[in-house]
């Protein structure tokens, strides 16, 4: 099994590298049931190594985009997106502002049925820069922290590029690297989303309650209505651990101090 993720924040800063050690050890904590690879795509390669001496975990230096050197393009665009599309093997990417809190073995036995699937925005997610929405009716749009690819080849970022230039790269939906990839998505007809694949698995940290069990630290969503099991956990945009008081992140910053 093969797990992604990206880092390219500042290792100078402690709150960063403590978020990084708590999706490494939540990966480490739940993937037992089967072997499995992280890799970490970051511009510190030499300094994680010295961080992570694991030997399932790879370090990959981030290579140079070629084909968009355009820097008033987002980076999740030139860098973030970039580098999975020119990954040639099947994986499951999760962001690195995410703590993983079930076997990630559930979505690798799915991976298959689709060749990318991914897991929409949650709406109603209200935070200090307003509520998360979109400008499109049904206000469901990919959320990119997320992503089960068993075919590589799909990921062509030529072709996703393109769809950016085309459009001016304004979109009607939220985000940038996950903008691009849901226009790209609708104008080829594709649908992402996999009935077994919730929101469960790409929750907003921002309403996630935290129960002390036996077991450990039980992670539930509740938002009005609707409460379920969190089995990944994002820290996206202003809903970082240290800024919501997480208490999984409490836990490890007092460890590492």
């Amino acid at each position: 099994m093969n797990i992604v993720t990206i880092f390219e924040y500042d290792l100078n800063q402690r709150f960063y590298v403590v978020m990084l050690r708590m999706l490494i050890s939540s990966i480490v904590i739940n993937c037992k049931s089967m072997p499995y690879t992280i890799h970490i795509i970051t511009n510190n390669k030499k300094q994680l190594r010295q961080l992570f001496s694991n030997s399932n975990i790879n370090i990959i230096q981030s290579p140079i985009n070629t084909l968009c050197t355009d820097h008033n393009i987002h980076k999740n665009i030139r860098h973030k997106l970039y580098y999975l599309c020119n990954l040639n093997f099947d994986f499951i990417f999760i962001d690195c502002d995410m703590y993983v809190n079930h076997d990630l073995k559930y979505l690798w036995d799915r991976r298959h049925d689709k060749p990318f699937i991914g897991v929409n925005h949650q709406p109603n997610i209200v935070g200090t820069l307003g509520t998360y929405t979109s400008a499109i009716e049904n206000n469901q749009y990919l959320n990119s922290g997320l992503q089960v690819v068993s075919d590589p080849d799909f990921l062509d970022y030529s072709k996703i590029l393109k769809i950016g230039y085309d459009n001016k790269f304004i979109f009607d939906v939220n985000g940038f690297d996950q903008a691009i990839l849901h226009t790209y998505f609708k104008t080829i007809d594709y649908e992402y989303t996999h009935q077994e694949v919730g929101y469960e698995w790409n929750s907003c940290a921002s309403h996630c309650k935290y129960y002390k069990s036996n077991t450990g630290i039980n992670l539930t969503y509740k938002n009005n209505n609707d409460i379920y099991p969190v089995k990944i956990n994002h820290y996206w945009g202003e809903f970082k651990p240290w800024i919501i008081k997480c208490p999984i992140f409490k836990n490890y910053n007092d460890v590492l101090t």
